[in-house]
Formats: structure tokens, sequence, C-alpha cells
């Protein structure tokens, strides 16, 4: 677990745009990665003299003067072990005893530990709980091509669903960091107001990124999320959808129940083509669910 350089280029907007990191807790104790010369670079605008990054970079591997430089004085990490150093250890599967932190933090921040922890519902319910009112939920997971890293890869409808006004929070950024040549970043939009799902095939990995405020303190996750299509149709107002997001009955359900009667060779290789990124549908240059943003310092 760590901050690459990517996702220290992302917490220094989120410092930029109001986050405050005055009281800050990370899920596990995080690693920092970029060297002085990146650092320096990542910090151009801010440092001119390189006095920062020199301090930051000097660290490594530990994070904590760069949680300082974002505002940080009071820096909390919550490990199952201690074996890192974690000044909590605990279990994320299991509730957390909030009596511990009474007044809460003002950023709780999740960079690669939640897919790790299989009761990942009550992990996220943790983390969500942690934050105190106006306060903001960081969190930085693994989406597309990281099977195998941990027990899960997400997808952006969980923390649309999940991070909602009913369990006391609101969303302000939901952003795919694709690790690829030049490293872009794509803003992800609702599939609820998209009305379709951000479906994505590529070629590189893709990390999540979510940041969310947390506008009132109340029961977390008492009722279960629906991913957003299915209560539309539910209720009747829309005709079922199968994994494709293809509308069963339509001209092209029925062409392609043709083709796999009659050539059923040819429907299969046509299909291997069709889930792939050679789709512009499952693609980020294609794809509405997906609108590419400037990621590089001001």
């Amino acid at each position: 677990m760590g901050l690459d350089s990517e996702v220290v280029r992302m917490l220094l907007k989120c410092q930029r745009e109001g986050v405050d990191f005055s009281s800050t807790l990370t899920l596990g104790c995080q690693h920092y990665f970029p060297g002085i010369k990146e650092t320096r670079q990542l910090l151009a605008h801010m440092d001119p003299q390189g006095m920062a990054a020199i301090s930051i970079a000097s660290q490594r591997p530990h994070s904590g003067n760069f949680w300082k430089y974002l505002g940080a004085r009071q820096l909390i990490t919550l490990d199952a072990s201690d074996y890192e150093g974690a000044t909590w250890v605990h279990d994320l599967n299991q509730p957390v005893d909030l009596s511990k932190f009474p007044d809460r933090f003002s950023t709780v921040c999740d960079i690669g530990t939640l897919e790790h922890v299989f009761n990942y519902p009550q992990a996220l319910r943790n983390s969500l709980e942690l934050v105190k009112p106006g306060g903001t939920f960081l969190g930085f997971t693994t989406m597309n091509n990281y099977s195998g890293h941990g027990f899960y890869q997400f997808s952006p409808e969980l923390f649309y669903r999940v991070l909602t006004p009913q369990n006391g929070f609101a969303i302000e950024s939901v952003v795919a960091m694709e690790y690829g040549p030049g490293f872009h970043w794509y803003e992800v939009t609702d599939p609820e107001k998209l009305g379709a799902r951000a479906n994505l095939i590529n070629g590189y990995r893709v990390l999540l990124h979510v940041r969310a405020k947390k506008i009132r303190e109340c029961p977390i996750l008492e009722s279960i999320p629906q991913q957003s299509d299915y209560p539309v149709v539910w209720r009747g107002e829309s005709k079922a959808v199968d994994q494709a997001g293809a509308v069963h009955g339509s001209s092209h359900s029925s062409r392609a129940h043709w083709l796999l009667e009659h050539f059923p060779g040819l429907s299969r290789w046509a299909e291997s083509l069709f889930y792939s990124f050679w789709n512009p549908k499952y693609n980020f240059s294609r794809n509405p669910a997906f609108r590419r943003i400037r990621n590089k310092n001001p």
C-alpha cells in the first residue's frame, strides 16, 4: 500500500479544492514512492525551492511528511497488525469502537486497503462512520485489470449507490485513473443519471478514485443498495437488460439469437470481438460514462 505519483497528484488536487486534512485517518500504513526529483515536479507550483519535496521524499518509505504537507496535524494509521507500526490496530472485518475517537476525522483515506478486507460492507461502513460531519472520505481502489491483487475489484456504480444522502454522504468526484501511457484520468458519470452502465474493457490497470463529503450523521447502510438499472426494470419503466446492456427483444438481440442458432462458431467469434476493447462502447474514448479530464499540475 502506498502513494505513487498519480495518487499524490490527486491528493494535491483534493487539497487545492478544499479537502481538510487536519485530522487524517489512513487505512493501512501508507508508503511514499516518488523520489526527490519526481516530488519536486509534483510540488513545482507550490514548493519552488524544493525544500518540502526533499523533506517528503527523503523520509521514504514513510509518508508522514507528505500528510503533514497536506495539513495533517493529527495522523492516525489503522491496520489489522502492528507490523508496520500502525497507531490503531483493528481488524476492519469487525465493527470499530467509535468511542476511541469521538471527534472522528476530517479525512478518512483508503489507498488500496479495503479491497483486501473480506467483509467489505462492514469495512466500508467502518470507514464512513469514522468521518466527522463536514469531513471527507477519499478512496483509491482497484477498478480494472487488478485480478489477483486483492479480494475485489469495484464498479463506480457501487460508490454512487452507497455514498448517498440517505447514508449521510454526497459524492464530489469519481475518477477512473488509467495507468497506461500518459496516465489518463476520466471523470465517471453516475450510471443512474446516464441511464446506462459504465462498462469498461481496457488494456491497462485502472484505479478508481472516489471523493465524498459527509453531510450529516446518520445510520449507514440500513437499507441494501441496488444497482440503478434494476429498480427501473422492476417498476416496469424499462425492458430488461442483459449483461451487455442490450434490451431483450431488440433487433440487435434478435439478430444475435438468429446467428447463434444458424452459425454458432461464427457467433462465438463475433461475441469475442464484441466483448473487447475493440468495441467503442466498452473503451474510454467512446463510452459516454467517461469524460477525459486534466491530470497534470496547474
